[in-house]
């Protein structure tokens, strides 16, 4: 991996909590679950419809959880930034 102006790039963890509270901010996600890759993000609703959403318009498949306000993401390990996001757009796209 490259880097730009002797800055090393984002870990792919650090990529997406970027998108979290970047430009990407989801207002509806409430808090961040998990560590790494293996996130879960809590929304202040109960997100079954919203992984419908995802699987049948957005080709996307999240994981559930015991907590039906979060949505699971597990990724495979070979993940780019490009698929994180992917997600992001597509989250934004099911919520607005």
């Amino acid at each position: 991996q490259g880097s730009w102006r002797g800055v090393p790039p984002p870990k792919l963890d650090q990529t997406i909590t970027i998108h979290l509270i970047g430009s990407w901010e989801i207002p509806q996600v409430k808090k961040v679950k998990g560590r790494g890759l293996m996130l879960g993000l809590e929304f202040d609703f109960e997100v079954a419809e919203l992984r419908k959403k995802l699987i049948h318009n957005q080709h996307l498949f999240t994981g559930g959880a015991k907590d039906k306000h979060v949505l699971r993401i597990l990724p495979a390990l070979n993940i780019s930034e490009g698929h994180i996001d992917t997600l992001f757009e597509a989250l934004k796209k099911e919520l607005a």
